[in-house]
């Protein structure tokens, strides 16, 4: 089973995921996955690398304004807001981002409240509200 949907604005959920793939491209190792699995009520989108991951003590600074990883291998000028606009995107539609490193995999997880059937009466009939995060197309 997928996720179902999530409660989110789709064009800045796209805005998220195509930061956090390019940022794996950019940064990251040769294997690049996405996938998406649901966690009770929340939808997790996850973004993964095989790279080498960052530095538990950097974790929380790559999400800051102009924040970058100190040994980055690679500086680049768009880095800067990225992640920092990611994380307050999700945010803003209830949701988070946050970053892990397991099992040799760098792992960026877009969190994202699901859309229930029972939410469907509860809304207007603002479908932008909704971005589905079905399994693999």
């Amino acid at each position: 089973g997928g996720t179902g949907a999530a409660l989110g604005d789709p064009a800045r959920v796209r805005q998220i995921v195509r930061n956090l793939v390019s940022n794996a491209v950019r940064y990251g190792g040769n294997t690049i996955e996405v996938a998406a699995h649901a966690e009770g009520n929340v939808a997790v989108l996850e973004v993964r690398d095989d790279g080498e991951g960052v530095a538990e003590d950097e974790r929380e600074k790559i999400f800051e304004a102009y924040g970058q990883a100190e040994g980055s291998r690679r500086i680049s000028e768009s880095v800067g807001l990225g992640l920092n606009v990611s994380r307050n995107l999700a945010r803003l539609m209830g949701g988070d981002l946050d970053y892990g490193y397991n099992d040799g995999w760098s792992v960026f997880s877009l969190r994202l409240l699901r859309f229930g059937e029972e939410d469907q009466e509860a809304m207007s009939d603002d479908a932008s509200l909704v971005v589905s995060l079905g399994g693999a197309e």
